[in-house]
């Protein structure tokens, strides 16, 4: 099957869903408290969060910009092919698309990691006495890619009715969170040393540079922009709704984490025990120590198993999303296969399972030390920056395009501003990213983004030699000769 006229999966509601359990801020953010122990302490948690989230909306409204008037299943990969200079949209979306599958599927891998991580912190919580090995933790993630594959297989009737709850249920767990900590947790840590008291145990000298090292948790907890995007071709009236569930969720995400950022800082009952927590999970060992109640501990500790396996649903469904609309522009080798539409509700079954496959074989590599786990979502940073950054810039350059179209979500004269923060801030934060966190260098906490990152150019370097340099097509050729697969053609007017 075509991309054409497909049924409506979606609405506006199960599409928020999505795009909110991929991030789940308000919980998700307490999972990061690993990355700050030592780099910058509670300051740069709260404050670095702050900084992190304010920039990233500012890299989201500019690609919902350019959704509003380019509603595409490939997102910025289509963007880039309509801004930049003819001569070059096919190899620069080509790349796009590359970084953009990339950072999906390194944002897949590390919230099975992490849901896994939790399934066995919530046990040894329940006995103290267990003490979990390296392959049942590779038994969890597979067991959480299981679980994702059935949302989106053979369950998919009931999760995309789930989804429409789901934000509900993300900050009804956050508010239960934040009340029984609030409540428990004695004695609280004071004012100064939740928002004063800077921590550099990393051997940099400049606090600036561990602030800006410290940024990584608001990074990932308000990313993955496209969310919505990708999934154009099964929503109505894309053009209007993608932006509105980009900026919507992202901002709502925002500001629902901050609250929460603090209270995990508040809460900290014994800092000492979260360098050797319960589980490998800092937030674990703070729920345990704070509730002094092991009942309370499993309670708030299923909110966070639940939430992310759903998390590993959606996740799914986008990275699968990805994998298809860029198989149908030939991207990869194995694209006709993966472009395949199946039964009645027109699934991408086979990009749910190959995306799915992929997750499990690298997964055998990222079970180790939490420096791991920094490479894996560090990467994925950085790759959601590349494939962000080149559309922004071609935007920047070349605006023509949005204005002859239109768009439902104009900046206006802002539009330059907004485009240009952004992209410093990418740029910026994209080289921050490679650095180790902690010095002396050694094997055990060196940052392994940069030879993640050369490991996707050599791939999709050889893709491009021997497959896309000659079957790869860029999507508004395709597009312009009636092949577009976003829902209701090129776009819809403007209101």
């Amino acid at each position: 099957m075509s991309a054409e006229g497909r049924q409506n999966n979606f609405n506006l509601w199960s599409t928020i869903g999505i795009n909110y359990s991929t991030i789940g801020t308000p919980l998700s953010v307490g999972t990061y408290l690993a990355f700050n122990i030592g780099v910058g302490g509670s300051p740069v948690y709260i404050f670095g969060y702050i900084l992190a989230t304010v920039f990233q909306m500012f890299i989201c409204v500019s690609l919902a910009e350019m959704a509003g008037a380019y509603p595409h299943s490939t997102g910025q990969v289509f963007w880039t092919s309509v801004f930049a200079p003819p001569r070059y949209s096919r190899v620069l979306s080509y790349w796009v698309g590359a970084f953009t599958s990339a950072a999906w599927f390194f944002w897949t891998v590390g919230t099975y990691l992490f849901a896994a991580q939790l399934v066995l912190a919530m046990a040894t919580i329940g006995d103290p006495s267990f003490e979990y090995q390296q392959y049942q933790v590779y038994l969890c993630y597979l067991g959480a890619a299981l679980f994702a594959v059935l949302l989106n297989t053979y369950l998919f009737r009931g999760y995309s009715l789930a989804m429409r709850a789901m934000m509900l249920v993300v900050n009804g767990g956050a508010i239960t969170v934040f009340i029984v900590l609030l409540v428990r947790a004695s004695p609280k840590r004071s004012a100064h040393t939740v928002f004063v008291e800077f921590v550099n145990a990393t051997g940099w000298t400049s606090d600036g540079f561990v602030f800006l090292l410290g940024c990584l948790p608001g990074i990932t907890a308000v990313n993955g922009f496209d969310s919505s995007a990708h999934i154009a071709d099964e929503i109505p009236d894309p053009a209007r709704q993608v932006p509105k569930v980009m900026i919507g969720t992202s901002a709502l995400a925002s500001l629902s984490g901050l609250p929460m950022a603090i209270i995990f800082m508040l809460c900290v009952v014994n800092e000492d025990n979260l360098l050797a927590p319960i589980g490998g999970q800092p937030i674990a060992q703070l729920f345990y120590d704070s509730c002094a109640s092991t009942s309370l501990s499993l309670l708030l500790m299923f909110i966070y198993v639940f939430v992310f396996f759903i998390a590993c649903g959606a996740l799914t469904t986008t990275f699968s999303r990805v994998l298809w609309s860029l198989a149908m522009e030939r991207h990869v080798m194995i694209g006709s296969w993966l472009s395949k539409l199946r039964g009645r509700r027109e699934l991408p079954e086979n990009a749910v399972y190959f995306a799915a496959l992929l997750a499990c074989l690298i997964g055998l590599l990222c079970l180790g030390p939490t420096t791991a786990l920094n490479a894996i979502l560090g990467s994925a940073a950085i790759c959601f920056f590349c494939s962000y950054m080149v559309p922004i810039v071609c935007l920047l350059i070349n605006r023509d395009p949005l204005r002859q179209m239109g768009s439902t979500m104009n900046l206006g004269i802002w539009g330059v501003v907004v485009n240009s923060l952004a992209l410093a801030w990418m740029v910026l934060m994209s080289v921050v990213l490679v650095f180790p966190q902690y010095l002396p260098v050694n094997t055990s906490n060196m940052n392994y983004t940069i030879a993640v990152l050369g490991c996707v150019a050599f791939v999709y370097g050889l893709n491009w030699i021997f497959y896309a340099r000659k079957h790869y097509r860029d999507p508004k050729n395709a597009a312009s000769g009636g092949d577009l697969h976003s829902n209701g053609g090129a776009r819809v007017s403007p209101a």
